[in-house]
């Protein structure tokens, strides 16, 4: 009994931290991806978190829902909603905050 309350403990601690590292892991990306503008690269891998909260949006929203800012590049999108995330003040975890605003910038209220 012992064993398996140890492990249900253990498997929980597991789902915390690597939920937190998920959130710190978005949060950087999105810093790394617009502080690095001015130089020109772009890095798909660190953009890969982004663009897929962006697109499984889309993806979840009928055509006629979306607004017109859904007809851009991805890589735009995803630039708008970091930016939106990042001056969201709220006492939130950054990952639901990015979520938001990717709802709030492309579907229609």
């Amino acid at each position: 009994m012992k064993k398996s309350l140890m492990a249900f403990v253990a498997l929980g601690i597991m789902t915390i931290v690597s939920g937190k590292s998920f959130d710190e892991k978005l949060q950087r990306e999105c810093l790394y991806v617009l502080g690095d503008r001015d130089s020109g690269r772009y890095d798909s891998e660190a953009h890969g978190y982004t663009l897929g909260v962006v697109t499984g949006v889309m993806m979840m929203t009928p055509k006629e829902q979306r607004t017109r800012l859904s007809k851009k590049s991805l890589g735009y999108i995803s630039d708008s909603v970091c930016l939106t995330a990042l001056k969201d003040k709220r006492n939130r975890r950054f990952m639901f905050k990015y979520q938001e605003a990717a709802k709030r910038l492309l579907v229609k209220p």
